[in-house]
Parts: C-alpha cells; sequence; structure tokens
C-alpha cells in the first residue's frame, strides 16, 4: 500500500494490523499516536477515501516544506543515537532540496517522547542552504535540548522550511571560515549524490548508521513535502 513501507508495515504487524481491510477497521486515535499524520492518512486510504486536490499533469506542483520523519524501533535515550537519527533525516531532506533545486531558511524539528507528547521546534538559518550538515547542525541544536527536558523519544522528524528557489539571501565573507566550509560542504553533497544516482540511496553513508539498529533505512524513510 501506497505510503507503508517495511518500517511501517513491522509497526502495523505490532499492533496486530496485518491487511488493508485491518487497517480501515483500526483505531483512528492509536493510529494517530503511533504514526502522526501519516497514520490518519493511511487509515483514510485503507477506507478508500482522499481529498487530495486533482491538478492537470502538466502543473508544476510548489514545494512549501520538505519533511522526514521516522519512528524508531526502540525510545533513543542517549545524544549519540539522535545525533545519528537526525543525520540520516537531515541527509535525505537535504538530498531532496538539491534535487529540487530548493534551498531552506529555516529548519522545524518535531519530536514525540515515550509518553506520545509532540514537541515542535524552529529556527531561522542565517543563510539558505541546502547541505546536509548545515541541516543536520540546526536540527541537531534544536533536538538535544528537547530530549534532554522531555525524556526517551520515539519519533523524530527534520523539515526545511521557509524554500527558496536556489537562491542565497547572505554573501559570505573570504576573510572568515564560513566560506570555506560551505564549499567542503558542498563537494561532499554533491560526491554522495553523484555515487546514489548511481547505486541507489544506501550505497553511501554516515559511519553512524551503518548497521544501525534504531530503525533508519535509507531506502524506506518516509518522506513529506
Amino acid at each position: 500500500m501506497l505510503y507503508v513501507g517495511r518500517v511501517m508495515s513491522l509497526e502495523l504487524q505490532k499492533l496486530g494490523i496485518h491487511t488493508i481491510g485491518d487497517l480501515a477497521l483500526a483505531d483512528k486515535g492509536l493510529l494517530e499516536s503511533t504514526f502522526g499524520k501519516t497514520g490518519l492518512m493511511v487509515h483514510l486510504y485503507a477506507k478508500g477515501f482522499a481529498d487530495d486536490t486533482v491538478s492537470p499533469m502538466t502543473e508544476k506542483r510548489k514545494i512549501k516544506s520538505v519533511g522526514n520523519g521516522i519512528t524508531f524501533r526502540r525510545n533513543l535515550k542517549t545524544d549519540e543515537d539522535i545525533t545519528a537519527a537526525i543525520m540520516g533525516l537531515s541527509d535525505n531532506v537535504a538530498a531532496r532540496l538539491r534535487q529540487y533545486g530548493l534551498k531552506a531558511k529555516g529548519v522545524k524539528v518535531d519530536i514525540k517522547n515515550k509518553d506520545f507528547l509532540t514537541i515542535s521546534r524552529q529556527v531561522q538559518l542565517g543563510s539558505s542552504s541546502d547541505s546536509s550538515f548545515e541541516i543536520w547542525e540546526a536540527a541537531k541544536a534544536l533536538a538535544l535540548p528537547v530530549s534532554k527536558t522531555h525524556g526517551p523519544v520515539r519519533l523524530i522528524t527534520v523539515t526545511a522550511i521557509n524554500l527558496a528557489e536556489g537562491e542565497t539571501d547572505m554573501q559570505l565573507s573570504f576573510f572568515n571560515g564560513e566560506s570555506k566550509d560551505k564549499e567542503t560542504y558542498e563537494r561532499l553533497d554533491k560526491t554522495f549524490d553523484h555515487i546514489r544516482s548511481k547505486y541507489g540511496p544506501s550505497a553511501i553513508t554516515f559511519a553512524s548508521l551503518v548497521n544501525n539498529e534504531i530503525g533508519i533505512d535509507l531506502d524506506e524513510m518516509k518522506e513529506e513535502d
């Protein structure tokens, strides 16, 4: 079924939901508390309902945000786990920004803790960016204090917001290290994009995500535009 990948399928089975019919009859509140708005969406699809706007094939859809979220196999308690999770999510978001020819002026993070409380934080970037590292740094700075305050983390969504078409709104100085860092990030991102375009999303990643056991699968990550 559309939007039900391997990870979500396993989580549904844990809830006793094995078929589309089971999903259609499932408790809507349970699906929302477990999967967020995606749970409500697949519940409607399973029941045969959809209110998506029908547009001409030739009409280009305006993308207002680019996000990625995941419900983890276990609650995340350490900074190391949360940092790795955010790196995987930020990398996916930034890669799609580059694919769409967009840059983000802000980053938003949504965190659901073990008690299903959702906390949202956002920040404006110093300049528009499609860099995996810059989005990761911003998202990490938002998420780590929340995890310390609200306890173990069950779900994280990283979203690039305030999008613009490939523009940079701040001139960087040649007399500090920021310009050099930007160039280094850009080269790394281009290398990642090139390798993945030839061999697939999981062909190259960061060491902290290799054989991880928290549920980050680069081929199965949920996308939200």
